[in-house]
């Protein structure tokens, strides 16, 4: 990832939870992403294709907002799994009683931008 990071011009992180062995190492690819001041994208379309199966679990959801994504990818609005994970969403802001901000064009600024 460094190499790649120093030697192209990008402006975020897309994450594939399929393509990391371990959520310590989707952490780990998420803390450096920080460091670098490049915004998450967490993207779990190719989990669902991958096994081609379709899952109720929120996790995706729960782990996008613990690392702090900017950006949440999975297979569309009429998918089963995709509309629990956007529930969860929903859920989480509810339970936090905190206004969300609609970023508009600075979607992938750093945190401090927004």
């Amino acid at each position: 990832m460094e190499k790649q990071l120093l030697e192209l011009p990008y402006n975020a992180v897309k994450l594939h939870l399929s393509s990391v062995k371990s959520i310590s190492k989707a952490i780990e690819v998420c803390d450096r992403a920080r460091e670098l001041n490049l915004p998450i994208i967490l993207d779990t379309s190719s989990v669902l294709h991958k096994y081609q199966y379709s899952s109720l679990d929120t996790f995706e959801a729960d782990f996008a907002v613990g690392v702090g994504a900017k950006q949440f990818y999975g297979n569309g609005l009429y998918d089963t799994s995709y509309s629990c994970k956007l529930n969860r969403f929903q859920e989480i802001i509810d339970e936090s009683n905190q206004h969300i901000p609609f970023v508009g064009s600075k979607f992938r600024s750093s945190n401090d931008e927004i």
